[in-house]
């Protein structure tokens, strides 16, 4: 199977969306406004309120959460941050994928990191890199293909079809733990 893996027993997995919309189903989520597919051009905090100006129009709030990779209303944070791309494929088997359920990271450099997404999909992720790290000659999605394909070969059922293929930009912290902090200058606001 992968030799040096992490498994992450009893993992949250959930639906964001379905989690949300429930969340505002409660007597506290009544009490919340969502904005969704709105992007945000500037956060403006001051002693008594937040504006949020967005591409639909404007929003005052007494707090804001900003749930984001890099916030991109703080460019006084982004020195925080290194850039890096994190590269997936969806590969779907013509039985059941040759895995547990689970959520699964192994320790190797690069790192994989895989799921199940449904009885015969598997989602692999990693490969990442680093802007000003050098890049290797292979295809990130040609390596994790590869990858798939030694680990989790599947005679029972047959061998995996890529069917999709993503990547997304990570922002890490020089110790690569989360920034979930208040802002350092506007902690009441944001």
């Amino acid at each position: 199977w992968v030799e040096n893996y992490i498994e992450f027993e009893h993992e949250g997995s959930f639906h964001i969306r379905k989690f949300i919309l429930g969340l505002l189903n409660t007597a506290v989520g009544k009490q919340i406004k969502i904005f969704e597919e709105t992007v945000v051009t500037a956060i403006t905090p001051d002693a008594k309120k937040v504006l949020v100006t967005t591409s639909e129009g404007k929003v005052v709030a007494k707090k804001v959460v900003v749930a984001s990779g890099l916030p991109a209303c703080f460019p006084e944070l982004h020195l925080l941050f290194e850039t890096q791309l994190t590269y997936v494929i969806a590969a779907r088997y013509p039985g059941a994928a040759p895995i547990p359920d689970g959520q699964f990271w192994d320790s190797t450099t690069p790192y994989h990191y895989w799921r199940k997404t449904d009885p015969s999909t598997i989602m692999l992720g990693g490969e990442d890199r680093a802007g000003s790290a050098p890049q290797p000659t292979t295809s990130p999605y040609d390596a994790l293909t590869t990858w798939l394909h030694q680990r989790f070969p599947s005679e029972a059922t047959g061998k995996a079809t890529v069917t999709h293929t993503w990547s997304g930009s990570l922002f890490e912290t020089e110790d690569g733990l989360p920034y979930v902090l208040p802002h350092p200058q506007h902690a009441k606001q944001v």
